[in-house]
């Protein structure tokens, strides 16, 4: 996992005239030298061991929900990756703090034309615009975009890198890699830009920039003057915004308002935008000519979910995560538990992942050793009934209806973890706070009138013969963790 600061950054000399000389791109990860190397920089692979197989039921069922956390890289992730990359190269460019134009552009200046000339042809254009790009990353929620985004971003290197020393000369410079804001619902674009203020002074440990967005009376000409400050002080190699569906048009003054915020962070902050929504905000910007042209220019990225369960990705994802099974009588992957996975996610990688999470954590707390098609089937028609009607919208690949999608996929999962099948530990915990309480008098038990007179009983604690009661109470209907233990 990569630490948010990074105090002793090693520099890589990297074999291109562009960069070289340069502590800013030198300070950063070498880009993958392969496939492989790309995948491994990105995966998030659960810790698994066989062993662990041999501990108690109770214990094991707390372990497949490490697979919430799980990242399995695709070719489609790897490409976004190089491409990310190399846009934060650019926008490194022609930044250096160690030349002369590198200093103008850290205070604000642009070099005058007597500079430029002086500066080879080929790169006179680049050097009097500095190049900045929007990307857009969309996809159906549940796919995984906000992990992959922040997977990249991790690649490149820490958040935060403070150099000292570059080439046996003193460089004291703070520089922020990136810079990572998740919007809430219902923000407005200004309140994204104060967030960006918040998040420097969380990354340098002091406050210092917060204060410059405290004006309410702000418009948005100072907004992004406060954010070229942010910068320019600090090196900043990109900006990421997630859930950017999220921001109100209302609130952010109409949408032409909020377009024009887009275009001024662009030209005048001078560094990649990587932003990351639903198709319906994709929609919103590609209404405007000049933004669709930058999209095209940093790149329209969409994570498409797999057309059917013969999919390679599709059945290189589920080979892997069949492998982190903890029953002890696990079974070899088959085309019905490929094709059952399928059909009741139909693709979307966070229902699938928690399909399998529930399905394995069921059948240890039933004392099942052994996960079967049929038992995923039928925990997705118990467990996942509020997530049954998208999955009835993407089997049937309607495009009006796929609209709705998004809207939908939120209030089901917000559904889906409201589930009022509590887990064996959340009974157990509810039915010891109903038992401490009973004892103190705050609530009556079974079958008897709460206390008139108030009386209290605080000092009594839950007795071995208590405690065995609690247990037989969370336990039913449901067996505890069933079966037997050695």
């Amino acid at each position: 996992m990569t630490c948010l600061v990074n105090n002793n950054p090693v520099y890589h000399e990297i074999p291109i005239t562009d960069f070289q000389g340069n502590p800013l791109v030198e300070a950063l990860s070498p880009p993958a030298a392969s496939v492989v190397e790309a995948i491994h920089s990105l995966g998030r692979i659960p810790e698994f061991d066989e062993s662990e197989r041999d501990l108690p039921s109770y214990y094991r069922a707390l372990l497949p929900a490490r697979l919430l956390n799980f990242m399995f890289p695709t070719d489609q992730h790897t490409q976004l990756q190089r491409r990310i990359y190399g846009q934060v190269l650019s926008g490194y460019r022609w930044r250096n703090p160690a030349t002369v134009h590198g200093q103008q552009l850290l205070h604000g200046e642009r070099p005058s034309q007597d500079e430029v000339d002086i500066v080879s042809p080929r790169h006179q254009t680049q050097l009097a615009q500095v190049p900045a790009t929007i990307s857009f990353l969309t996809g159906l929620s549940g796919m995984g975009k906000s992990t992959l985004i922040r997977a990249i971003m991790r690649s490149m290197g820490s958040p935060v890198i403070r150099h000292s020393c570059y080439n046996g000369t003193p460089f004291n410079e703070t520089q922020i890699l990136y810079m990572m804001r998740n919007v809430p619902d219902q923000c407005s674009a200004k309140a994204v830009c104060k967030s960006f203020g918040d998040r420097t002074d969380e990354l340098l440990g002091m406050r210092l920039y917060a204060r410059l967005f405290e004006d309410k009376s702000m418009t948005r000409t100072h907004y992004v003057s406060a954010l070229r400050k942010i910068v320019a002080n600090h090196h900043v190699g990109a900006l990421v915004i997630d859930e950017f569906q999220n921001i109100s048009l209302a609130l952010s003054g109409g949408k032409n308002e909020f377009l024009a915020l887009i275009l001024n962070l662009r030209e005048e902050l001078g560094i990649p935008i990587v932003l990351v929504g639903t198709y319906r905000a994709a929609a919103v910007l590609k209404e405007e000519a000049s933004i669709a042209r930058r999209l095209v220019e940093g790149g329209f990225h969409e994570l498409k979910r797999p057309g059917g369960p013969e999919d390679k990705d599709w059945q290189s994802l589920c080979e892997i995560i069949w492998w982190h099974q903890w029953v002890r009588k696990p079974q070899e992957l088959t085309s019905d538990v490929i094709e059952v996975l399928y059909k009741c996610s139909q693709g979307i990688t966070g229902i699938m992942l928690n399909l399998f999470v529930t399905a394995q954590t069921s059948a240890l707390e039933e004392g099942k050793e052994t996960i079967t098609p049929a038992m995923i089937e039928e925990v997705y028609q118990s467990r996942f009934r509020p997530l049954h009607p998208i999955i009835d919208i993407l089997s049937r690949k309607d495009e009006e209806e796929l609209s709705l999608y998004d809207d939908l996929y939120f209030d089901a999962m917000a559904k889906f973890k409201k589930d009022p099948m509590l887990t064996p530990l959340a009974r157990v915990k509810a039915e010891l706070c109903r038992k401490q309480e009973e004892l103190s008098g705050s609530l009556p038990g079974p079958g008897k009138s709460v206390s008139k007179t108030g009386r209290s009983r605080k000092g009594k604690k839950l007795s071995d013969e208590t405690l065995h009661d609690v247990l037989q109470n969370a336990c039913n209907p449901a067996p505890f963790f069933g079966g037997q233990e050695a």
